[in-house]
């Protein structure tokens, strides 16, 4: 038979005792918040316009995400104009395709003109053309540095950077 000594026995509840209310004790979680508002991030420059994703629009359904991407005229007709163009656009980041599933043109005043449907079937885009760029920021997670932007009125104002 074996002897066990009550300082080994009190050392050894000693040591348990921590682990054991740990595990008693249920944590504390805070679920995530979902994103508020716009968060439209540069994703590429020509030399007539900049191009911009709301992040924080991004959706998925299946092997589908949604973006929606903001072409925004670097050099106006008048300093006043917020004119621009607001794309819907699908990526399949499995298979490298993407499409554009609609337009809105915004006028001088900024205000949403008619919707047109592209039609588009999902193709395979390259890494080093704009839908790549976009690709990077929906697929993959990238974002531009700051700053970022509110609204794509919030992005004029600020003068396009």
């Amino acid at each position: 038979m074996r002897r066990t000594s009550i300082a080994g026995l009190a050392l050894l509840a000693v040591m348990a005792a921590p682990a054991c209310l740990a595990r008693t004790v249920p944590a504390q979680t805070t679920p995530a918040a979902a994103p508020s508002g716009q968060d439209w991030n540069p994703v590429s420059r020509s030399a007539t316009r900049v191009y911009l994703v709301d992040v924080n629009g991004i959706t998925v359904n299946g092997d589908v995400t949604r973006i929606t991407l903001a072409r925004v005229p670097l050099h106006p007709p008048s300093p006043v104009d917020q004119s621009y163009v607001v794309v819907e656009m699908e990526y399949r980041c499995g298979a490298g395709q993407s499409r554009a599933v609609a337009e809105i043109e915004h006028d001088e005043t900024g205000a949403a003109l008619d919707r047109f449907e592209t039609g588009e079937d999902f193709a395979p885009y390259s890494p080093q053309a704009l839908d790549g760029y976009v690709a990077a920021v929906v697929c993959d997670g990238d974002r531009a540095t700051p700053p970022t932007f509110p609204s794509i009125p919030a992005f004029i104002a600020a003068g396009r950077p």
